[in-house]
């Protein structure tokens, strides 16, 4: 008889190896587990629905989490009143919303101080003004410093990019008045460590009185060196903390300087 179930039982263990593998785990019946049992259905509760006054009170954490719940409600309970009840809170918050935006208005009006449009036009002719405005600003500060300050790039022969990057600084040269110096890591590689250049092309902003800092690294366009060294310049002289790395000259103590926040009560 015994030999009438072998194949069974081989091909059940190919199925499945775990079976006639002694694990020290005794589970079933005959060890006296009951069978696991259905998990109940959990139907999401109604919840209850506070008066407006009350509403206007609520953190708004525990708003969303009503607002939540009465949609998982209405969507098991399918009946209009549910289904009005959620849209109801929808309308209160959409009212909410629109009565923060209306006082956001007003406060930024009364307090030009906290309104950005001061210093950051919304209109076409604003944005060319300003930008005219930023651009004059970092060229007269950069033509103030130009002979206190220079520009070192560094090189490798043979990198492509070097030579985009060196006729970019001559047309920087040319605006601000900088004397520019072209270093070969190479041939100059004392120099590289001095200044922590491992790569080229890396452009470096000196000061004859000491002091020095990164202004470009890789290929770049005017802009972008102008924006560099000027911003760096003014660390170097202490217009400016790191803080205020991206605040220009013009935006100091306006809504773009982080140092000049509004006093809190």
């Amino acid at each position: 008889m015994r030999h009438l179930f072998a194949p069974a039982i081989a091909l059940l263990v190919c199925l499945n190896p775990a079976i006639g593998q002694d694990n020290g785990e005794k589970r079933g019946h005959w060890w006296y587990e009951d069978p696991p049992t259905e998990e109940e259905v959990r139907a999401p509760e109604k919840p209850q629905i506070p008066t407006d006054e009350v509403l206007k009170t609520m953190h708004p954490e525990d708003f969303q989490e009503l607002i939540t719940a009465q949609l998982q409600f209405a969507l098991v309970d399918q009946t209009e009143g549910s289904v009005e009840d959620y849209f109801k809170l929808v309308d209160f918050a959409r009212r909410q919303a629109r009565s923060f935006a209306s006082l956001h208005g007003q406060v930024i009006l009364n307090n030009p101080e906290l309104n950005p449009t001061m210093n950051y036009p919304l209109t076409q002719a604003g944005r060319a003004a300003r930008t005219e405005m930023r651009k004059g600003s970092m060229l007269r500060r950069l033509q103030a410093a130009r002979g206190d300050y220079g520009l070192i790039m560094f090189s490798l022969q043979g990198c492509p990019y070097c030579d985009v990057q060196w006729a970019t600084l001559e047309l920087f040269s040319q605006q601000t008045g900088w004397q520019i110096r072209r270093v070969d890591m190479q041939e100059n590689p004392h120099l590289a460590l001095r200044y922590g250049v491992e790569q080229a092309p890396v452009t470096v902003m000196v000061g004859r009185l000491g002091g020095w800092a990164n202004v470009a690294v890789g290929a770049t366009n005017v802009p972008a060196v102008l924006e560099g060294s000027y911003r760096q310049l003014r660390l170097i002289e202490g217009e400016a903390d790191p803080g205020q790395f991206y605040t220009d000259g013009p935006d100091m103590g306006s809504f773009f300087d982080p140092s000049a926040r509004a006093e809190l009560p």
